[in-house]
């Protein structure tokens, strides 16, 4: 905790004199190195009798490229008179790239990108600070990255009126989808990457795609700090590049919200269960883009705006085809404040394919979250307990969730407005016996008179 912190000391130190996020990018990438760097010294202490070419031969096997001393960062920060040296660093991507099966440039060429925007002196400040630093483990290196990414994405919205990913939201997000081993995991909106990192187990195969290079380039470093098995990253505009007849077990989704595409774009979109309506908003495209590629038995979970819920015209016939089609599984209410940048109340979605079920259970959560600093809300271990129970269970438990059936929420023009289900518990105070209360009565009667007569012949007393 106090590594991370003294990181983000550092990163504010600096930040005036370049952008924030290229710092805090350049820092990732660092820290990429210095996992390297850690393999490669546990590597000798594992096997101290091996020699040098032996130990090489262990590390190609291990992490899926030869290891070179000219791309450590004590090589660096030892010839920093070189910025060129930096360049070294190409052979390390080009490898995880590989390994990973990463779309090209998507490590290497931001990278390139970024060592033209940053002055000398700032990048060595950054790679002779973590070089510096005594890091015990993976995980506390994946720790640091992951806050490094949520203060820097939290900060930058802010200023800039994006939105990035809430870490209790995201773990939410995990617990409701389930992953295990066996599974694939995709997220077509990948953004940073928290999402996808948060739901996968160390053997989950994750498969990600945005169509921002930079979001990309940190969600695969954060899968690769995390020891996750990426299997694949891609940049491209994910509606119009789906990856045709590709299916997956389970899907994490942030899509951006109430994208507005022109006919002409939606026109160039093709999925093969089709799509109501040709000039429907960007969130039910995503709707549809997620269930074009869920498998028959999968579970996917997509942040949504909750006029999704109830929009009338072309949103709602977006909702009577996902109710013919009969693939919401669940719907839960968030509070407003759960997106860093934006107050838009949202919910999430959970869609399954051949259900077996004719109703849907609505969650309202809003009681299960805290309001922070700056209007912020988060979701405690506690409350996310409460919400995967409830789902698994599929409990109906007054003022927290209910489950209409499909032809019932027909009846009410396809709106799915949790709060139409879901009424809160109004608390009535209990009535009293009125026998007890006559009684009550009378005896209080009864001192009051008691009272007068006492004062009447204190009267007497006094006036004659």
């Amino acid at each position: 905790m106090k590594q991370t912190e003294s990181l983000w000391t550092m990163i504010q130190r600096i930040r005036g004199v370049e952008d924030v996020r290229d710092v805090c990018h350049m820092t990732l990438y660092t820290l990429l190195i210095k996992q390297t760097d850690m393999i490669w010294k546990e590597l000798a202490n594992a096997f101290p009798d091996a020699d040098i070419r032996k130990r090489r031969e262990i590390f190609n096997t291990m992490v899926g490229f030869e290891y070179k001393e000219t791309s450590s960062l004590s090589y660096f920060v030892g010839h920093h008179e070189r910025v060129i040296e930096l360049y070294n660093i190409q052979d390390i991507l080009l490898g995880y790239e590989k390994k990973h099966n990463i779309y090209s440039g998507i490590l290497e060429g931001v990278f390139f990108d970024l060592i033209k925007k940053l002055s000398k002196e700032i990048m060595l400040e950054i790679i002779s600070f973590i070089e510096d630093m005594d890091v015990q483990s993976h995980e506390v290196l994946y720790g640091m990255a992951e806050t490094l990414v949520l203060q820097m994405t939290e900060k930058a919205g802010r200023v800039m009126g994006e939105t990035s990913t809430n870490i209790t939201l995201a773990k939410l997000e995990a617990r409701l989808l389930d992953c295990n081993s066996s599974t694939t995991l995709y997220d077509g909106f990948c953004g940073t990457g928290i999402s996808v990192n948060a739901a996968a187990t160390k053997d989950t195969e994750i498969f990600i795609n945005d169509i921002n290079s930079q979001n990309v380039s940190i969600a695969t470093i954060l899968c690769i700090l995390g020891e996750k098995n990426l299997k694949g990253a891609y940049c491209s505009d994910t509606l119009l590049n789906p990856k045709e007849g590709v299916e997956f077990d389970r899907i994490v989704s942030e899509p951006p919200f109430s994208v507005k595409y022109s006919k002409d774009y939606i026109e160039r979109i093709y999925y093969s269960g089709g799509i109501p309506d040709k000039s429907i908003d960007g969130d039910s495209l995503a709707v549809f883009h997620i269930i074009n590629h869920l498998k028959t038995n999968g579970k996917a979970v997509i942040l949504l705006p909750m006029g999704f819920l109830f929009r009338s015209g072309k949103t709602q016939n977006v909702r009577k085809t996902l109710l013919d089609w009969n693939v919401i599984d669940a719907i839960i209410e968030l509070p407003e404040g759960c997106l860093p940048g934006t107050y838009v109340p949202s919910v999430i979605l959970i869609l399954k394919k051949n259900r077996g079920k004719d109703s849907i259970l609505m969650i309202n959560a809003k009681s299960l979250f805290r309001k922070e600093k700056r209007g912020m809300a988060l979701i405690t271990e506690e409350g996310i307990d409460k919400i995967s129970d409830l789902y698994r269970k599929r409990a109906i438990i007054d003022g927290l969730s209910a489950s209409p059936t499909i032809s019932d929420i027909k009846k009410t023009e396809y709106g799915l407005s949790v709060a139409k289900y879901v009424a809160p518990v109004v608390e009535v105070p209990e009535r009293e016996c009125l026998k007890e209360l006559a009684l009550t009565y009378d005896d209080r009667w009864q001192q009051l008179q008691n009272i007068e007569n006492e004062l009447s012949n204190l009267r007497k007393r006094f006036i004659k």
